[in-house]
């Protein structure tokens, strides 16, 4: 019997491409360049040397406390009570979205975005979605600058002194900021996500009393659904991007980000809709019942997430949700990618992690945005810290604008693509030529001279002139490549770039 379409992508996403297979059909890889690109890609070999100030690096140049386990008894207990609250939650809201799926509008657009699959029944559509979700990067961003921590997180200096991230109130126990109540974080924690509350107080107004205990709340993720190359540059200017095979069995899944949640939708003062609070409106009410998920069990966190941000119920809500995330996970052009409005940036889902990231086993790559941190002193501190933890290092674009995820709505933003870093010498399944090292380290001095200078910088034509070999999408999308776990990203001829420099030394769920 012929299998479908959907049959195919599901037998390609339980096997391991090889180097050079491109698991999904041509037709549904936007970045294809009609010519090919001239490579020098190997399998299995090795990029050459190049000498970088950041490299010979040794271990104990990182002293750190120890860290945490991957999940603590009080951790996997939570993990276990949203796994079957989710489980009858999804169940129930698989009609609606199965209902969505078969509208005629939602056909017709697949008909346009994404041919390849417009044949396919709700039911397979459903599973291509939840696909989307779970080969989507989970990224946590924090800014690098010296000066000061954004939201509370780790900066530069503080991560490469640390073997392990650590979370919010953690990063606070460990003396790397002063400790003071979170408010709006212990609030989202304690009653959203069902982290136990700290001893020493009441809930909103009080720190924890240790280290461990601070441990046992969560790191805040991004499931990053748009395939945005910065992560979430709201929240800084690095973005880690996680092993999925090692944080998705930690993560509680929320539909919208959580303190946006406590800000806009967690109060009485509004109607049931609770449209007004914030100029990027949002539809609380969709969130009914308030039970969380798990990338076992995702179903209704999808369709909240579709619901809250659709213009329905909220006039100055993005919209067309649905249609939007099959353009970004499916289109065949490389038009579906761009995102329409900034707001658009918001509509993650919050994955929060309930147990720790060790490094490097739980980390797949690095991603650092161009305008603050590409030819300088901080740069390279993030190139070492790559370098010695045999993580892949790329480079973004932000968008244009003083606030970093700002431009005027109405005008098409593509961030879909990333450039390699040829200086992190780790192994990859291909050889970076000497040429493209040359001209990416040519590209710096000229950012870090003109820097020096105080000279503007047109970060467009910086784009440009990195090498045009180095460039691959943000991120994958469904069965592109099966190891999800070392595949960062794809060639514009659609073959895998992938690391190896890392082992995967997954932990053991069952302890």
């Amino acid at each position: 019997m012929a299998r479908t379409l959907t049959q195919v992508l599901v037998a390609a996403l339980l096997t391991v491409a090889p180097r050079g297979a491109t698991s999904v059909p041509r037709s549904m890889n936007p970045y294809q360049h009609p010519a090919g690109l001239p490579s020098t890609r190997n399998a299995g070999s090795l990029p050459q040397k190049h000498t970088r100030p950041h490299e010979g690096r040794r271990k104990n140049e990182y002293p750190s406390p120890p860290a945490p386990p991957y999940q603590s008894p009080v951790q996997r207990a939570l993990i276990e009570r949203v796994n079957a609250s989710a489980a009858v939650a999804a169940a129930a809201a698989r009609p609606r979205l199965l209902s969505m799926l078969a509208e005629p509008a939602f056909q017709a657009h697949l008909e346009l975005c994404c041919p390849a699959i417009a044949s396919e029944t709700p039911d397979a559509l459903l599973a291509l979605l939840i696909a989307g979700l779970k080969t989507s990067e989970l990224t946590h961003n924090f800014n690098a600058n010296s000066t000061g921590q954004s939201w509370g997180d780790v900066n530069m200096t503080d991560a490469a002194a640390l073997g392990w991230l650590p979370n919010l109130w953690t990063v606070a126990a460990l003396g790397y900021r002063p400790a003071t109540p979170m408010h709006v974080e212990d609030l989202a924690e304690v009653e959203v996500m069902g982290f136990p509350p700290f001893g020493g107080g009441a809930v909103g107004n009080t720190t924890p009393r240790t280290v461990a205990e601070a441990s046992q709340r969560p790191i805040y993720t991004t499931v990053d659904l748009m395939h945005l190359s910065t992560g979430n540059p709201t929240f800084g200017d690095v973005a880690m991007i996680f092993r999925p095979g090692y944080v998705q069995p930690q993560s509680l899944l929320e539909p919208v980000d959580t303190g946006a949640w406590e800000g806009w939708c967690n109060h009485t003062s509004k109607g049931p809709v609770q449209c007004l609070d914030y100029p990027w409106a949002v539809n609380c009410s969709a969130w009914s019942p308030r039970v969380q998920g798990t990338f076992n069990h995702p179903e209704h966190i999808l369709l909240a997430n579709i619901l809250m941000w659709d213009g329905g119920d909220c006039i100055n809500a993005t919209g067309d949700m649905l249609p939007r995330l099959f353009s970004v996970l499916f289109g065949e052009r490389r038009k579906d990618m761009a995102l329409t409005h900034p707001t658009q940036m918001m509509t993650f889902v919050e994955a929060n992690l309930a147990g720790a990231v060790a490094y490097p086993d739980g980390v797949k790559a690095v991603v650092g945005v161009v305008q603050s941190l590409f030819g300088t002193a901080l740069g390279q501190q993030l190139q070492a810290w790559c370098s010695h933890w045999g993580w892949p290092l790329l480079w973004a674009l932000a968008p244009p604008g003083e606030v970093p995820m700002w431009w005027p709505p109405g005008q098409p933003m593509l961030l879909d693509t990333r450039v390699i870093d040829p200086t992190i010498n780790i192994p990859l399944n291909f050889t970076i030529p000497p040429t493209s090292t040359a001209n990416f380290t040519s590209t710096w001095d000229s950012v870090a001279t003109a820097r020096r200078s105080q000279a503007p910088v047109n970060w467009t034509s910086t784009w440009s002139a990195l090498p045009a070999n180095l460039v691959v999408s943000a991120g994958l999308r469904p069965f592109q490549c099966g190891d999800l776990d070392h595949c960062v990203a794809v060639w514009p001829d659609g073959d895998c770039f992938c690391s190896k420099s890392v082992e995967s030394r997954l932990p053991d769920w069952s302890r």
